[in-house]
């Protein structure tokens, strides 16, 4: 009985050593383990710097024409007159999208000055006309801009209530986005 409880005993210290050295297996590899994570956090803490490319938006306002001057005001004494002429050309290129107003200003948009009206006349046909009295921010559709860009545009400004003519400086320039009322 001895032998066998010392056969027994022998067994658990087996058993125990066994259990120790795969602890101390298992400790390594956790080590291990514990060790390559954090390698992986140092990775993943690190900052990664991208380069800044900075430009204004919106893009600023420019002019699309050279300045249509100023007509100092007078009486009329024909009513319904047309009181200015002038073929209107594109002095850059038509931008590929945005908005496009008659200005009072070349890099902004402010109402525009016409007593009574602006009118765009191509091949004989008015393709858009607004009475600019009060002074008004005109928008001009796409279609119109492309036709003065196509050339043989004339604008004119027209007499409709009678009294007096007259108009400011005024331009078409380009926005990027919509000016909001």
């Amino acid at each position: 009985t001895f032998s066998a409880r010392l056969t027994r005993d022998q067994a658990m210290v087996d058993s125990l050593f066994g259990y120790i050295d795969n602890q101390a297996v298992l400790s390594s590899s956790l080590g291990n383990a514990a060790s390559n994570l954090a390698a992986i956090s140092a990775r993943m803490t690190q900052s990664i710097y991208l380069p800044l490319v900075m430009c204004a938006w919106p893009p600023a306002p420019h002019p699309l024409t050279a300045e249509i001057p100023v007509i100092p005001g007078q009486l009329v004494t024909t009513p319904g007159i047309t009181f200015y002429t002038a073929a209107l050309s594109l002095t850059t290129a038509l931008p590929a999208g945005g908005y496009f107003y008659f200005s009072s200003a070349a890099n902004s948009v402010q109402p525009v000055y016409v007593d009574d009206q602006l009118a765009l006349v191509h091949q004989g046909v008015v393709i858009y006309s607004k009475i600019a009295l009060p002074p008004a921010i005109l928008e001009v559709p796409r279609a119109v801009v492309e036709t003065i860009a196509a050339g043989r545009v004339i604008l004119e400004y027209q007499d409709v209530f009678g009294g007096s003519v007259g108009a400011g400086a005024v331009w078409l320039v380009w926005l990027a986005e919509a000016v909001r009322p």
